[in-house]
């Protein structure tokens, strides 16, 4: 029996329609099991795409502990060997024909990670003396060309984590002359680069990123440009020289665009996600008004947890409507 529908329904919709139509108990529950329930193939597809993530994060933790428990019992040339023997691997089950298109993309996040395994080897056997930020510099480029054309969103993930760890090692280790409001605009430039970037390179590839990509990435962006208003409202600015505030101007526009950016995008889309990162957004913005324009007293306190259930309270009622709302238009 083909699905009568193009998207699974909810229950609450099954239910409503026997109330309102002539449908019987037994119907009723043959189209909940088909149309709520779970398939048997969509399970037997979770599970290998959880024992295979299980499995490979298993795999590169036990290389990792293996050299980390036997690092002074190995001749350097045996480090070497097992990482690049891991390696060669690694990269052949991403390439082969032979494997799955989930093994193969999975097999290339490993490679990704045990390249940069590789340069750590290389750093300790010969002392060459670099800093940490020399090391994960290198280890992004050699996989900015593999996440281009993996089309896979962890491996899109891994690369954010690497282009973030090599910066803050940068401003920390070499550029220390950066203000912080500079650092905060340069984070959140990168990082929203790095949100769009991937559509951009999908759309000459047909590949779209995963949603967990995009609500990883948009959390993550609007946490720095949370971050960089708050700083801005409890800066003083006659504490400070004018150089350690250079930037600051820009670090709150940017912030702003972004946070704009978001409620429009999610306006637009009906991204219930996007919008409800706005509106956490604007509520803990606001809080930190209040914090900064009144002192923390007893009064001050009762005001705080009044606006805080309150502005809790509102925020998932909107949400709820605007969800209720986008689905009515939907349908």
């Amino acid at each position: 029996m083909k699905k009568l529908y193009e998207k699974r329904v909810s229950k609450e919709d099954l239910y409503l329609l026997k109330e309102h139509s002539s449908v019987e108990s037994e119907e009723l529950q043959h189209l909940v099991e088909q149309e709520c329930s779970v398939s048997s193939n969509e399970w037997r597809t979770f599970i290998e795409y959880f024992l295979l993530t299980l499995g490979s994060g298993l795999l590169v933790s036990g290389i990792v502990f293996f050299f980390a428990y036997n690092w002074n019992d190995m001749p350097a040339f045996g480090k070497f060997a097992v990482v690049l023997g891991l390696l060669v691997v690694a990269v052949y089950c991403s390439v082969t024909n032979r494997m799955t298109e989930s093994t193969r993309k999975v097999s290339l996040v490993i490679a990704s990670v045990l390249v940069g395994v590789l340069f750590a080897v290389f750093g300790q056997v010969y002392q060459t003396g670099a800093n940490a930020y020399d090391l994960f510099l290198v280890w992004t480029i050699t996989i900015i060309p593999w996440t281009v054309v993996s089309k896979f969103s962890v491996q899109w993930l891994g690369l954010v984590v690497l282009v973030n760890t090599t910066f803050s090692l940068f401003f920390s280790q070499v550029s220390t002359e950066l203000n912080f409001y500079m650092v905060l605009s340069l984070f959140l430039s990168f990082n929203i680069t790095l949100f769009v970037l991937p559509f951009l390179i999908g759309r000459m590839q047909g590949f779209v990123p995963s949603k967990y990509y995009t609500a990883i990435m948009a959390f993550v962006c609007t946490c720095i440009a949370v971050f960089s208003i708050s700083a801005w409202i409890f800066t003083i600015s006659s504490n400070y020289d004018i150089n350690d505030l250079m930037g600051e101007s820009i670090a709150v526009i940017l912030s702003c665009v972004w946070i704009g950016a978001s409620y429009y995008w999610s306006v637009k889309q009906r991204n219930i996600l996007f919008f409800s990162y706005f509106g956490l957004a604007v509520v803990s913005i606001l809080f930190m008004l209040l914090l900064k324009w009144f002192k923390l007293e007893i009064v001050s306190l009762l005001l705080y947890t009044i606006y805080i259930i309150g502005a809790t309270y509102g925020l998932i009622k909107v949400i709820m409507h605007m969800k209720k709302t986008w689905k009515d238009e939907r349908e």
